[in-house]
């Protein structure tokens, strides 16, 4: 029932919060975003307290759902070989099952925050193109390839992964579940802008933009080319490299003008 009515918000608080900021033009797209964000994840806190005080807590309902598929996975021998561990034993497969599915679990709300990232940034969008369309001077989303995090945002997002990181080192009955969900949520961001960049170099290359969405798609299912990712993120939100992208091209085009008068 919870997980039902966290689905219904998630969808629902979009359409609620995002129609007057869009009619106001006067405020960032990022910032309806965030802003739809917050609101459901607020939503979603209630529900989950809620839930939890009419003693059927999300967690313990996952936990409950993580035990009877992990024993069923366990004792299906053709999903132990599908999954790599069909010379393990019927234990053994259970302990790893679980284990994957419990750090699954622990990042819930990580997910949900995603989730709700994913369907504001696209109800913005819609709802901005139909404001548009009606003669309403609304601030369209920015293209994916000029996405970009705010530069003063990258000491924050470091501090608080590493007071996540010593907190699951040290005894805070907490600290692996705040660290799970700090650390998917900061490579997240800076996924996206690394994907950012990705869709610049592909754009100052005239490449059709299925080329840059089959790269960083490539790049976000294999985990090393997913911290490359990351990593091009965080080199772009420090040194700026979309501009250096940009201002490459701009010479190239350049230099194949100038060439193209001289054989005039």
């Amino acid at each position: 029932m919870a997980g039902a009515a966290i689905f219904i918000i998630l969808i629902i608080v979009p359409f609620i919060t995002m129609p007057r900021d869009i009619k106001n033009g006067t405020v960032s797209p990022y910032y309806a975003v965030i802003k739809s964000v917050i609101i459901t994840m607020a939503a979603v806190m209630v529900v989950m307290a809620v839930a939890r005080a009419s003693g059927h807590a999300l967690y313990q309902t996952y936990q409950e759902y993580i035990n009877d598929v992990s024993q069923g996975i366990a004792s299906d021998e053709n999903f132990k070989n599908m999954l790599g561990l069909g010379s393990a034993s019927n234990a053994e497969a259970l302990t790893t099952i679980t284990a994957v599915y419990e750090m699954m679990a622990k990042r819930v709300p990580a997910y949900i925050v995603t989730m709700s990232l994913v369907l504001s940034y696209f109800v913005y969008t819609r709802l901005s193109r139909s404001a548009k369309k009606a003669g309403l001077p609304v601030q369209m989303m920015p293209k994916f390839k000029e996405f970009s995090l705010p530069p003063n945002c990258i000491m924050p997002m470091v501090i608080f992964y590493f007071i996540a990181v010593l907190m699951s080192r040290g005894e805070f009955p907490a600290g692996d579940f705040i660290y799970q969900n700090i650390n998917y949520v900061f490579d997240l961001a800076f996924v996206l802008q690394g994907a950012s960049v990705m869709f610049m170099m592909c754009d100052a290359r005239k490449w059709p933009k299925a080329v840059a969405v089959l790269i960083v798609f490539i790049f976000w299912n294999m985990y090393m080319l997913r911290q490359a990712l990351v990593i091009l993120g965080m080199f772009d939100l420090i040194f700026g490299m979309k501009a250096r992208v940009i201002m490459k091209a701009q010479l190239r085009e350049q230099v194949k003008r100038e060439r193209k008068n001289r054989r005039r």
